[in-house]
């Protein structure tokens, strides 16, 4: 074996041991507040710090179920200058009690959770394989209102707004989160519209057609039309049965205050949203990620006792080689004695 046969090996090996510590997960809540029947997102985000090895596999698990929530086999991404995945192709299996009702976005590992019920409260943990990152993000979900505080007694629509100020993150998704319920028979169509403070057209329209409603007026399965604007037609959804706007790849720009209005009862809110600068990898081994830093510590231990094995290795190599040397030479002294 040569030398440069042996270095070879050795980078190939560090490689297969490296390669699993080359993606850096950040959590942005560790802790998430959910509405019975309105949506949430439990955000994540994720980094290469080095060439990408795919298909690289997110799965999503709850504390309420024994099987996997979502599992999804991201296949290639294009990135930026930050290692930052900005469109991801990707294969995503989704467990029949979450199928209708859940949506994980691959470049950024982010779930949406939607159509939000009691027993959904509980620990959602995210694990990034094969680097085997598991992280926890813990979701109450609370009780919902029979009917919200009505701005005025004449008004059959009812709107809530759970948050007025939200922060973001380039790159990644953020949720605006409304809900509206009927206190009386509800009039088709209605008219939801979205508006930014940094635009002059509504950023999303959406008329809805029909909904089936429950026993306090709250829509669910709403049958509805909906255009976006054609600058955020790739990175926008809106939710009909709640109003609730989704927006994904932020930029900083994105900055600034959404209002949402219900026509024809022309009930106006307000959400002002931040959005922060993206790190270029998230918090580095180390840091206060204990998961983080106990999969660096088994990737180095790994790859010392590799290097040792492999050192160990090149010795008996060399040992048998250099006998196999000996005994030739002692072979042809006996055959130049014999002649």
């Amino acid at each position: 074996m040569s030398s440069l046969q042996g270095c070879c090996t050795l980078c190939s090996i560090l490689m297969l041991v490296g390669g699993n510590l080359a993606v850096l997960v950040k959590i942005h809540q560790d802790s998430i507040n959910g509405t019975e029947g309105q949506s949430v997102l439990l955000p994540v985000s994720y980094g290469f710090a080095g060439a990408p090895q795919y298909p690289m596999k997110i799965v999503w698990n709850s504390s309420n179920m024994h099987d996997e929530l979502v599992t999804c086999s991201v296949l290639k991404c294009s990135l930026d200058a930050g290692g930052v995945p900005r469109l991801c192709s990707a294969l995503t299996f989704y467990h029949d009690t979450y199928r209708n009702r859940s949506k994980l976005f691959p470049t950024n590992g982010s779930l949406l959770l939607s159509d939000l019920r009691l027993s959904d409260s509980g620990v959602y943990s995210v694990t990034f394989k094969p680097s085997r990152q598991t992280f926890h993000i813990t979701l109450t979900v609370h009780e919902q209102r029979s009917t919200p505080d009505p701005p005025g007694g004449n008004l059959a629509v009812l709107v809530k707004i759970h948050q007025d100020s939200i922060n973001g993150t380039e790159g990644q998704s953020v949720l605006l989160p409304v809900s509206y319920g009927f206190v009386s028979d509800p009039q088709y169509p209605m008219r939801i519209a979205w508006d930014s403070s940094n635009m002059h057209n509504e950023l999303v329209t959406c008329a809805v057609l029909n909904c089936s409603l429950d026993a306090g007026g709250v829509p669910s399965n709403c049958f509805a039309q909906t255009f976006y604007l054609s600058e955020y037609r790739v990175r926008t959804e809106l939710f009909p049965a709640n109003g609730s706007l989704l927006l994904s790849d932020l930029r900083l720009s994105d900055s600034g205050v959404y209002s949402v209005t219900f026509k024809p009862s022309r009930q106006t809110f307000h959400i002002t949203l931040t959005v922060h600068r993206q790190c270029s990898t998230p918090e580095p081994p180390g840091s206060k990620n204990p998961d983080l830093t106990h999969s660096y510590v088994i990737g180095i231990c790994s790859s010392v006792s590799l290097l040792l094995l492999f050192l160990l290795f090149c010795c008996i190599w060399h040992r048998g080689a250099a006998r196999q040397q000996k005994r030739r030479i002692i072979k042809q002294q006996q055959v130049q004695g014999k002649i």
